[in-house]
């Protein structure tokens, strides 16, 4: 059986790297083979799910290593958190709150000497199975005559690690390199240098404040003797709120639950205001509004045929082509930024994978969501000194559904 197993990286975020080590059975050099197993078990956690009431639907991922000395083994199970993290579909408007998965490992060996394979040789769990062992005293009856024994009955209770949707930046794992616990406080890297410009009237989706030091372990196995559960499971995820300003002014939002609040500057909006909302790289869904587009481009693909006729002089063999994709590529551009805003907008805007536009006019509805792609340019200007000490930057995006939102 495996020998040993650890965490290496202790980020409670899915996306960066969580790396276990383990330490396999004792290598042999005769062996035909001999694979190191680890199995994922993991479920994404809802806001209304209620442990012990509703039974939550498990992943099992598996990685299989070979083994080839008896030196510990590194394996980064980021990638099958990811695979099950999937599942949850992000949307335009704000859940009332964001899932976080809840996982546990376990691991064996397996291997063939003398043609003979060994088949799953033990199991080692991480965390560490919870043992409660209770004794008690039955009494039963001989001729009726009492007689007491004693009873021991044990209970194995499975305990996990949590982790939350999204990923730390490589500079954010640079800072919390060595760390067991990590505080997280804003769920948005939105910098505070200056005040962001929101339009009056229209929502402004914010990342509530959300204060909580996350430890991944659920329980402390130092001593395997006697485990200690600690506090590693959140109460909830994370949560996004919709916030409108009414007037043109400076103003600060205090109910997103910061000491602090956030500031904004609402102007009144201009004719083509651009309501653009995405998912973060924390997982949240914020939003940001900008000034109508400076160019719009349409481009389609012909693909083209020969129809093939016996000619005459006056008769000829034909064209006929077939034309896919009329989808509309917007060209936003930003307000002036100062060197932490033009940061924010190119490493955390441009880099969005889920993002969507308001367009009027679709539906009934006052305002319809449609998806789109954020495309970066090959390079983005940070800034450029000398042209000041504030830039703007473009921002292209393509609708992802085909056709005229104005037709």
């Amino acid at each position: 059986m495996a020998q040993a197993i650890s965490l290496q990286s202790n980020p409670p975020f899915i996306g960066s790297p969580i790396i276990f080590s383990v330490t396999p059975n004792e290598h042999r050099e005769n062996y035909t083979f001999h694979t190191l197993s680890l199995s994922v078990i993991a479920t994404l956690v809802y806001p209304d799910e209620k442990e012990g009431v509703t039974a939550p639907d498990y992943t099992t991922i598996g990685f299989s290593v070979p083994v080839d000395s008896n030196l510990p083994i590194t394996i980064d199970i980021s990638s099958a958190l990811q695979a099950v993290a999937d599942a949850y579909t992000f949307r335009p408007q704000p859940p009332s709150r964001y899932p976080y998965l809840k996982f546990r490992i376990e691991v064996y060996d397996e291997w063939m000497d003398s043609g003979r394979e060994s088949g799953k040789q033990g199991f080692l769990f991480y965390p560490e199975r919870f043992v409660n062992v209770t004794h008690s005293t039955e009494t039963f009856y001989v001729d009726g005559e009492p007689h007491e024994v004693d009873a021991t009955n044990t209970e194995y209770k499975e305990l996990f690690l949590y982790a939350f949707l999204g990923s730390l930046t490589d500079i954010e794992r640079l800072r919390v390199a060595g760390k067991t616990q990590i505080s997280v406080n804003r769920w948005t890297r939105k910098p505070t240098s200056s005040p962001e410009i929101v339009f009056v009237g229209l929502p402004v989706i914010l990342p509530k404040y959300f204060p909580t030091t996350m430890r991944m372990d659920a329980v402390d196995t130092t001593d395997i003797d006697n485990p200690v559960i600690v506090s590693g499971a959140p109460d909830a995820g994370p949560m996004s709120r919709s916030h409108i300003a009414s007037v043109a002014n400076r103003t600060t939002i205090f109910d997103d639950g910061s000491p602090s609040g956030y500031t904004v500057y609402a102007i009144l909006p201009p004719k083509d205001a651009i309501q653009l909302r995405f998912v973060n790289g924390m997982n949240c869904l914020e939003s940001v509004h900008l000034s109508g587009f400076s160019k719009k481009e349409v481009s389609i693909q012909t693909d083209r045929y020969i129809v093939d006729s016996q000619e005459t002089p006056d008769r000829f063999s034909r064209f006929i082509a077939i034309k896919n994709g009329n989808r509309e590529k917007w060209v936003l551009t930003s307000p002036p930024l100062d060197e932490q805003w033009a940061s924010w907008y190119i490493h955390e805007l441009l880099t969005a994978r889920w993002a969507w536009i308001a367009v009027t006019g679709i539906a009934a509805a006052a305002e319809t969501w449609i998806p789109v792609i954020i495309l970066p340019e090959e390079t983005t200007t940070l800034i450029d000194r000398a042209k000041g000490g504030t830039t703007t930057v473009q921002i292209t995006v393509e609708l992802g559904v085909d056709g005229s939102p104005i037709l």
